[in-house]
């Protein structure tokens, strides 16, 4: 029997839906606030979560950061339900994680609809997760569906209200959802490219030839290919102006793409947590045997959590570890120690981050 969280401080409403689910074969959890409901998924772990969005104390946005933070909840299907069905609303809850979003008033079917969905989804999610895969590539395919579950979940959300609710909608609102569409699936398609990096490095460490030929790659030339680079990113994210770059030339055991890969992602992540007219320096230079690539930006910073949670990532070869939050720079990382590098973020003197790439110098 599918077990099912309601999180709503309306008790009538509450009882109502509990007594509806019931009747349909569900076993039902009820929680009167969003404080209550993180507590009672952590301990019921349900099968799925349907929370009011509108309530005091812990509101459900709130809720649902929480339960996708959570390991035991993280893949949970959450419904998210409201009186107040404003886009802003939907479209906000679709891009924190959640699976559906119904208005009130709703009716049972409708209501029922939804939950028997997103409960064939998980169990198709289940399902391939459950599969025996080939030693080295199990972790991925563990790991795959929930690192891809944001995005998708954005798509599908806001093509669905493109879908069924267009009418009301004005152009200005259906262009910022076709906006919205986009924006989650560049975020899928660089998830997926991360994967296939992953993927990519794991048969490396498998195959002592792979990994020999990975580590015979060269990249030179450094002024124009992290150069050109970092200007092209710098632009299309309208901050062409706030970087400052001075970058030694030198001959590094990666490949220009894997190399890109992992200025892409300091970069990104500096552009992103610093505000426009904020400089962020990246230099390139060397210290003996080694090249460091730094990237300093003067934005807000990580929390000391999410840095502990960043420096205490496993290393590649004992277990890939894929962060909720981090994963890019989690890939990064990796694709580091199996070139024998290394990559550290620490605090700058200005109060950003500095991000640092240190791999060995090699010749020609």
């Amino acid at each position: 029997m599918k077990k099912i969280l309601i999180i709503d401080d309306d008790q009538a409403f509450r009882s109502i839906v509990a007594v509806a689910i019931r009747d349909e074969g569900f076993e039902v959890v009820e929680a009167e606030n969003g404080a209550v409901g993180i507590e009672m998924a952590r301990s019921h772990v349900p099968d799925l979560i349907l929370s009011d969005i509108h309530m005091d104390t812990v509101n459900g946005f709130e809720a649902l950061v929480s339960f996708r933070q959570d390991e035991r909840t993280s893949e949970v299907p959450i419904i998210l339900m409201s009186a107040k069905t404003d886009e802003d609303s939907m479209k906000y809850a679709i891009e924190l994680g959640a699976n559906d979003f119904l208005a009130k008033p709703f009716t049972i079917d409708e209501l029922v609809k939804a939950i028997t969905v997103r409960l064939k989804q998980k169990e198709r999610l289940d399902l391939l997760k459950s599969d025996q895969q080939p030693e080295g590539t199990a972790h991925i395919n563990m790991n795959l569906p929930t690192d891809l579950q944001a995005p998708m979940s954005g798509i599908l959300g806001f093509s669905e209200i493109l879908s069924r609710d267009y009418e009301p909608l004005a152009q200005a609102e259906m262009i910022e959802l076709g906006r919205a569409v986009r924006k989650a699936a560049r975020r899928l398609q660089r998830r997926i490219q991360n994967f296939s990096i992953v993927a990519q490095l794991e048969l490396a460490l498998l195959d002592s030839k792979r990994l020999k030929a990975l580590r015979q790659e060269r990249t030179q030339n450094l002024q124009d290919v992290i150069g050109n680079f970092v200007t092209k990113r710098a632009e299309m994210a309208s901050r062409g102006a706030d970087v400052a770059m001075k970058i030694a030339e030198a001959v590094l055991p990666i490949s220009a793409d894997f190399l890109t890969r992992i200025v892409e992602e300091l970069l990104d992540n500096a552009l992103k947590y610093s505000e426009p007219g904020q400089v962020v320096k990246v230099t390139g230079s060397k210290h003996g045997k080694s090249y460091a690539l730094a990237i300093a930006d003067q934005g807000r910073g990580m929390s000391p959590q999410q840095m502990e949670s960043f420096q205490k990532s496993a290393s590649f070869e004992s277990r890939l570890y894929m962060h909720q939050g981090f994963d890019g720079l989690i890939v990064a990382k990796h694709l580091a120690e199996v070139h024998e590098g290394e990559l550290a973020i620490s605090a700058s003197a200005d109060g950003g981050l500095t991000a640092t790439l240190k791999l060995p110098l090699t010749s020609k």
